[in-house]
């Protein structure tokens, strides 16, 4: 009787200490504590570069590459690796959106942007906010 009880104490222990380090990430990487989390050296994706994100990205991407390229490859509308940055800064004047760029201008961030402005496959789909 003494080791189960042993061995739930353990199990709680464990689960209690693994939610209260999960608890204290999620909360230093809330908008309030910024500040806290920059004195003690910030979030170290914040110092990341363009290319050390895109190069982290394809190393993760790898294992999952298919044999051949995908035939098409919609996001949003556009179409990636054929979308220009002209187009995107045409369809954002034609539908009245603001967009910002961001990362070294390697990220164009669209805020507020209308389901009328998605094209009709994607005015279902639910996205995040991005962060101001």
């Amino acid at each position: 009787m003494r080791r189960v009880r042993a061995g739930r104490r353990a199990s709680i222990a464990l689960v209690a200490t693994a939610g209260t380090c999960v608890a204290a990430l999620a909360a230093l990487h809330a908008p309030f504590a910024r500040t806290v989390l920059a004195r003690i050296g910030g979030c170290p994706v914040g110092r990341a570069s363009a290319a050390e994100i895109e190069a982290a990205r394809k190393s993760a991407a790898a294992p999952n590459r298919g044999e051949r390229d995908a035939p098409a490859r919609p996001a949003a509308g556009f179409a990636l690796d054929v979308t220009t940055r002209a187009d995107v800064d045409a369809w954002a004047r034609s539908h009245g959106v603001s967009c910002r760029e961001k990362r070294e201008r390697a990220l164009l961030a669209c805020a507020d942007v209308p389901a009328r402005a998605l094209d009709a496959r994607w005015r279902r789909a639910t996205v995040k906010p991005w962060p101001r």
